[in-house]
């Protein structure tokens, strides 16, 4: 089987795993996977939902991190660190939790890697809809702060 075969038959097994799913939960978590598999140096991954209500960014899918420690931090908008550090670009983000830091982010940083240890890079993806930010796909590396080029 060529190459350009496999991969059509990956896309089309991908594209029935999205329609089996109806809740954006699952839908994220599929997408997650996908992406942590496919791109390079991508080792786990977390999407990050808008509660307009709140105005916080909370956990609702997660590959390779645990989504009930996660679930546990809900981030306000206004500290969200790709945001503040990037605006609404995708962005590679090394070493968060010293940009965390640096942002005046303290608490936050000190949350994230009590419950996760450490997190060297993040690949962060903005989500829009209606021209507004409504998630953000991450993907991350632990051991790498080079390992998004």
């Amino acid at each position: 089987m060529s190459t350009a075969d496999h991969q059509c038959e990956h896309l089309v097994a991908f594209l029935r795993e999205l329609n089996r799913n109806r809740d954006l939960q699952s839908l994220a978590r599929v997408v997650l996977e996908q992406a942590v598999s496919l791109v390079p140096g991508a080792q786990r991954g977390s999407f990050m939902l808008l509660d307009r209500d709140e105005d916080c960014f909370q956990f609702r899918a997660a590959v390779g991190w645990p989504l009930q420690k996660l679930r546990q931090v809900v981030v306000p908008s206004s500290q969200l660190l790709q945001q503040l550090a990037f605006g609404d670009r995708p962005a590679i983000v090394r070493e968060p939790y010293k940009l965390d830091r640096e942002h005046g982010l303290h608490a936050l940083a000190e949350s994230f890697q009590t419950l996760f240890g450490p997190v060297r890079a993040i690949l962060s993806m903005p989500v829009f809809f209606e021209g507004t930010i409504i998630a953000y796909l991450n993907l991350d590396n632990i051991e790498d702060p080079d390992s998004f080029q």
